[in-house]
């Protein structure tokens, strides 16, 4: 890993001080949440005290009143974040993002796209989409990954008009899509046979990024081939 240059370490620091502060909520949240369920915990205790349920039934008592104090910090939990869900509620997928989300290990990049084509699988490999963004440049995203912004009906939630692209801080690899626009339309969808054909050799990788003008070269060499 090269030096990290003088104009560098202010975007580094940017972007580690809102983590930092996400983080440090965090554990507010998950402190507070904690003394309200216990609160409501002693409330229950009281209750059941003054009945002499624990005469009855102590050990019982025991269990009922663990896994209310567990259900009461997810519900309070929840309470402070309505539109986060709880660990047991995410995907294998969702968890390993935002573990690697809380150790920093993203790299975000917000990009909004004006146009894109797609090409057909081939075999089980997953979608490839060349999207022509903002700036001019384009951008290469191919993977069993996007399988998951494809609706059960067959339509498409990505690509979108803007989304936020989630990668490898230091492998470079894409982590996840964001999307917060509408669906776009492709221009196309260039049949699997044209790949190889468009590229004999030297084949983009998922997350590869295109000069500037790029994408009308690469929309007329898919164009070329599916003609042909």
């Amino acid at each position: 890993m090269g030096r990290l240059s003088e104009s560098d370490l202010p975007k580094r620091l940017s972007a580690l001080r809102p983590r930092r502060r996400g983080l440090l909520l965090d554990k507010l949240k998950l402190i507070t949440a904690g003394l309200l369920a216990f609160s409501a915990l002693l409330s229950v205790v009281d209750f059941l005290g003054k009945n002499g349920a624990f005469e009855t039934a102590p050990a019982a008592i025991g269990l009922l009143l663990g896994g209310f104090l567990i259900w009461r910090c997810a519900e309070e939990w929840r309470k402070f974040n309505p539109d986060r869900p709880v660990e047991a509620d995410l995907t294998p997928r969702a968890r390993n993002v935002r573990r690697m989300e809380q150790a920093g290990e993203l790299e975000v990049e917000e990009l909004t796209i004006r146009r894109a084509f797609a090409v057909e699988e081939l075999g089980d490999e997953g979608a490839h989409y060349f999207l022509e963004l903002e700036d001019g440049r384009a951008l290469y995203l191919g993977g069993q990954y996007l399988w998951d912004y494809e609706e059960e009906d067959g339509s498409l939630r990505f690509p979108c008009g803007r989304f936020e692209l989630r990668r490898h801080r230091r492998k470079a690899y894409t982590v996840d899509l964001v999307c917060h626009g509408p669906p776009l339309p492709l221009d196309f969808t260039a049949p699997s046979t044209a790949w190889d054909r468009a590229f004999r050799e030297d084949p983009p990788e998922d997350g590869q990024f295109f000069p500037e003008g790029s994408y009308a070269e690469l929309r007329a060499r898919f164009l070329r081939r599916q003609a042909g």
